[in-house]
């Protein structure tokens, strides 16, 4: 990514979409009737067909003026400029606006413009709006834009563009075709595609043959994406007649854990000992931060399909690798994420995730709403919650500050659960994903599996597995009571955990491994999924 790309992105209809706020006003006007669908385009064409161009233009001054509070961003959109920022990509907004509408009230439309950016988190955003579409296409070349996002393909296809300006054709439905020396984009995960350094960029491309050849497959390779990475880029790996997974890892100024290290030295510990239910680790980049492995042609669990014998291979596993725990090589892994080595850690835990989520952004309703639900509901909970569990600690003897003894503590893959499993076609299970693997207490492992919401266990499942880490402790009957206090402090973590999309870390995260759903839709899921975590269920 070159130091001096600076993009310019459109206002209306590239930034903001309109198209159920002009239908809505339309019809609150009595200007449209019901059967018109919701579209800018289809308000306009219908008022145009009907001779009502003076109440189009009206009803645009009214929509881009006092109404504006009302539109929504494009998908995605918001996600892609706060990347850019974070990547070093300057963005400027550069729209043909006037001040003042063309006819009707003459209301500021550059301060509802700008007004929306402030509610949108982008109060500090470059923005410059002109008058005329000739000083629209001065600023772009004033600010050196080597990058344009527009959906005005009229205004992109001038022939007096500046020739080393890349033009992004902001089109989601539209049938019209694209011209020469133009790229139209669909979506704003298209544009980030575009716009931020990716995996199969040709530098990468170039590693990836590299990392292929060590393991053994020399020849080009083509990258196919893999949806469905929560956390980083995934690619099925094409050489020759062979498929090998490689793997870039996320990493970020405010998250910077070696999800790289952590993943192929617990992978390596695994294969090199003879458990063979992980995929084998290939070769690796330490600079791109790069993971080549085993393709594992299986299907994801779905929700309700974990069978108790699934649960028994899942306990099998961490037996497997447990019994390595002694080894040379076992010592030299790092401790977990977020690892808990004494009984006030579990604590600690809580309380910074709970941290963390002052952060929430209160300036649209859904923000509004979760941090309500934090302020109101978690933390009282919880303030309630670690009394209980200190005084229950206490009963039972446990110093809250002394360390867990080493021969208690287990090699845990952490992030564990039939979400990070494939079903082979003979019906057995290989288990994925250990970029946050290392030494942990098992109580917390115990916790998480009990927790985890995405393909989610039985309370008798639950109990089966931390049965079989129980097995692997000195002393199982005090573990289990030392466990059961911790349970409930893990199910509230996990109700901070669901919050974390209303993070910018959190957001940049999913941004990175290529999420194109809908982030108001996915922060509406997850504020639900917390409630009812905490609302209901099996504590332990």
């Amino acid at each position: 990514m070159k130091p001096s790309l600076h993009v310019g992105v459109d206002f209306d209809n590239t930034l903001v979409c309109y198209d159920d706020l002009f239908q809505r006003v339309a019809r609150e006007q009595g200007l449209v009737p019901a059967a018109v669908p919701a579209s800018k385009e289809a308000v306009r064409d219908y008022l145009r067909r009907t001779g009502h161009e003076t109440e189009w233009t009206a009803l645009q001054g009214l929509v881009y003026g006092p109404r504006l509070a009302e539109a929504r961003p494009f998908a995605g959109a918001l996600e892609v400029l706060h990347a850019c920022a974070e990547a070093g990509v300057r963005v400027s907004i550069i729209s043909h606006k006037t001040e003042f509408p063309a006819v009707g009230p003459r209301w500021s439309l550059h301060a509802a413009a700008r007004t929306w950016l402030a509610a949108h988190g982008l109060a500090g955003q470059e923005v410059f709006f002109e008058p005329t579409q000739d000083a629209k296409l001065a600023r772009l070349v004033a600010c050196g834009c080597t990058h344009l996002v527009d959906d005005l393909l009229e205004f992109l296809a001038r022939p007096d563009m500046p020739a080393d300006l890349t033009r992004l054709w902001f089109a989601p439905t539209s049938a019209q075709p694209t011209p020469a020396g133009i790229a139209r984009v669909r979506s704003w995960s298209e544009v980030s595609a575009r716009l931020l350094p990716a995996p199969e960029g040709p530098g990468v491309v170039l590693a990836a043959e590299r990392l292929a050849s060590q393991a053994g497959h020399r020849g080009p390779v083509t990258l196919e994406p893999i949806p469905g990475a929560g956390n980083n880029r995934v690619y099925r790996l094409a050489v020759g007649d062979q498929s090998l997974l490689l793997k870039a890892y996320f990493h970020h100024p405010a998250d910077t854990r070696d999800r790289l290290g952590a993943e192929w030295a617990f992978a390596r510990l695994a294969w090199d000992s003879g458990v063979r239910v992980v995929p084998q680790p290939l070769a690796r980049d330490l600079e791109r931060r790069l993971g080549l492995y085993e393709f594992i042609a299986g299907a994801r669990l779905a929700p309700g399909e974990p069978t108790d014998a699934d649960v028994a291979a899942a306990g099998e596993f961490l037996r497997a690798l447990n019994a390595q725990r002694a080894t040379p090589a076992a010592a030299t892994l790092a401790l977990a994420a977020d690892a808990c080595l004494t009984f006030r850690d579990h604590l600690s835990l809580v309380e910074r995730r709970l941290a963390r989520l002052a952060a929430i952004d209160t300036s649209t309703p859904l923000g509004a709403e979760a941090a309500a639900w934090v302020g109101d509901v978690v933390a009282p909970r919880w303030t309630e919650l670690r009394a209980t569990s200190l005084a229950a600690a206490a009963d039972l003897g446990l110093d809250p500050a002394a360390p867990l003894p080493p021969e208690r503590r287990i090699l845990s893959p952490s992030d564990f659960g039939f979400h990070n499993a494939l079903r082979l076609p003979d019906g057995s299970l290989r288990f994925l994903d250990f970029e946050y693997a290392g030494w942990d207490d098992p109580a917390k492992l115990a916790g998480d599996f009990r927790c985890q919401p995405a393909v989610p266990v039985t309370p008798a499942q639950a109990d089966a597995f931390a049965a079989a880490l129980l097995a692997l402790t000195p002393d199982p009957a005090r573990e289990a009571r030392r466990w059961a206090i911790l349970a409930p402090v893990h199910r509230l973590k996990w109700c901070c955990l669901l919050l974390n999309e209303f993070l910018p870390v959190g957001a940049a995260r999913r941004q990175f491994a290529g999420a194109a759903d809908d982030l108001p839709a996915r922060r509406s899921a997850q504020l639900a999924k917390s409630r009812a975590m905490l609302g209901g269920g099996d504590t332990g």
